[in-house]
C-alpha cells in the first residue's frame, strides 16, 4: 500500500493536471482503518464542501466523517450511512469508508471524459489494494460497482428486487471470497427507513 504522503502527492498532481478547482477528499475516516477494516463502504465523489472545511484532505484523523458530523450535515447519505451500520451492526468507526473519486464536484455531469479517465488510473488500484483486508466491501452507484466488481474480478451471485420501483440489489464475489454489495446511491433512496425495502436487504447482506 502507498504511504499517505505519496498519494496525497498524486491527487495535488491530479488535481492540477485535470484542472479541478474544489478540492478532494479520500477517506472519511482515519488511514489506519485500511490496515485493520473487515467492511468497506465507497461511495461515488464528495460534494462541496463548506466554506470553514478542509478542501484538500486524504482522511479524517477524528473517526467516520459521517458519524463526526452527523449533527451538522443535511447530507441524507449520511444518515443512511448511520442506519446502514446499525442495520448491519458495525461500528461507524470501524467501517473503511470513502469516495471512489475522490475530486469535488456540484454534479457528476460536470466532470469531462478524461478527468474520469486520469482519475480512474489511481482510484482503480488504490481502492483494490485498500480493501485488500475486506470480506464485505458495499458500494453505491452503477460506477463505482462497475469499476470495483471488474477490479476485483467479482461475479454476480445474487440480484434481486429492491421493492423501490426497478430498483435492484446485486451482491458480488470473487475466487477470494471477497463480496460486493451494490446498493443505489443512498442519497436518493432511503433504504434502511423504508419498511417496504428491510426485506431485500435482509436477503443481501446475508
Amino acid at each position: 500500500m502507498k504511504q499517505k504522503a505519496e498519494v496525497y502527492a498524486t491527487l495535488l498532481r491530479l488535481e492540477q493536471e485535470c484542472g479541478f478547482e474544489e478540492g478532494f477528499k479520500l477517506l472519511y475516516c482515519p488511514w489506519e482503518r485500511i490496515s485493520d477494516a473487515r467492511i468497506a463502504f465507497i461511495s461515488l465523489n464528495p460534494g462541496r464542501a463548506p466554506d470553514d472545511y478542509e478542501m484538500k484532505a486524504i482522511e479524517d484523523p477524528e473517526g467516520n466523517s459521517y458519524y463526526v458530523e452527523r449533527e451538522n450535515t443535511k447530507s441524507p447519505l449520511t444518515h443512511q450511512f448511520l442506519e446502514m451500520c446499525d442495520f448491519i451492526d458495525a461500528k461507524p468507526d470501524d467501517v473503511l469508508t470513502g469516495a471512489f473519486f475522490p475530486f469535488r464536484s456540484d454534479k457528476w455531469s460536470d466532470l469531462s471524459a478524461l478527468q474520469i479517465e486520469e482519475v480512474l488510473k489511481f482510484s482503480r488500484p488504490f481502492w483494490k489494494t485498500a480493501t485488500e483486508n475486506c470480506e464485505i466491501i458495499i458500494v453505491i452507484g452503477n460506477f463505482v460497482a462497475n469499476n470495483i466488481v471488474s477490479e476485483l474480478k467479482c461475479e454476480k451471485v445474487l440480484d434481486i428486487k429492491l421493492n423501490w420501483g426497478a430498483t435492484r440489489l446485486r451482491k458480488f464475489r470473487n475466487c477470494d471470497g471477497k463480496t460486493v454489495i451494490h446498493l443505489p446511491h443512498l442519497s436518493s433512496h432511503k433504504l434502511f427507513s423504508r419498511k417496504e425495502c428491510l426485506q431485500p436487504l435482509r436477503n443481501i447482506f446475508c
